[in-house]
């Protein structure tokens, strides 16, 4: 049985911990979800470069190091995973096949 909902600042760790039946999201759901959130950073702030994030240590899907061998800046901003269509996939197949590493779309299929 959960514990009784606290009403301070501890309202999230509350939210977060496990009860006895915890049911997991679709991955459908996960896709929209991380989707809808890509959008709005984008909306508030331009997103990291490729290449910044590269160079902070992260790892890119094969498709954003295709995009990095281009010539010119301006594609490196760009939010790809809009026009991949493992967003698609992600979004509208539970359990699908999208064997990408690196992809967050292909590692919420395999959640």
């Amino acid at each position: 049985m959960p514990k009784k909902c606290p009403a301070n600042d501890q309202f999230f760790e509350w939210l977060a911990q496990p009860t006895e039946a915890a049911a997991r999201a679709p991955s459908r759901v996960k896709a929209k979800l991380y989707s809808a959130l890509l959008d709005k950073a984008e909306q508030a702030a331009p997103l990291r470069s490729l290449t910044a994030t590269r160079r902070a240590g992260y790892d890119l899907c094969v498709w954003e190091r295709a995009v990095l061998t281009l010539p010119g800046q301006a594609i490196d901003t760009v939010n790809h995973c809009k026009t991949c269509h493992a967003r698609w996939v992600g979004e509208h197949i539970e359990a699908a096949l999208l064997p990408w590493a690196h992809c967050p779309y292909a590692q919420m299929q395999k959640k």
